[in-house]
């Protein structure tokens, strides 16, 4: 399979992709444009205090709908977790695959 076919995995790095040559094929434009997305959401990072605003509300189990963060770094054992605690309601989250998401710092 190559990039012609739209692949449906697009995590290859910036790196690679700078060195493919140009093309028109449409399937390998959206594939290139999937990946350089999925690298500029994998360059970003998170420390305690940063706040959030996710691009969609998410549900949550407790019927929350939420979508603005404080980020919190807890001891947990041997090593730290990650606690999101809403701006919207006091409530401390836990929040799965937060570099995927869609968000942008406030």
């Amino acid at each position: 399979m190559d990039e012609t076919s739209g692949p449906n995995q697009a995590e290859a790095p910036a790196k690679l992709l700078d060195l493919l040559s140009p093309t028109s094929a449409e399937f390998a434009l959206d594939w290139r444009m999937r990946c350089r997305a999925h690298a500029a959401r994998s360059g970003r990072r998170l420390k305690s205090g940063d706040v959030i605003r996710l691009a969609t509300p998410l549900r949550f189990s407790d019927g929350a709908e939420l979508q603005t963060f404080r980020i919190a770094r807890e001891k947990w054992g041997r090593s730290n977790r990650t606690v999101f605690i809403s701006t919207e309601n006091g409530g401390r989250y836990s929040v799965s695959n937060i570099m995927s998401r869609d968000w942008t710092h406030i």
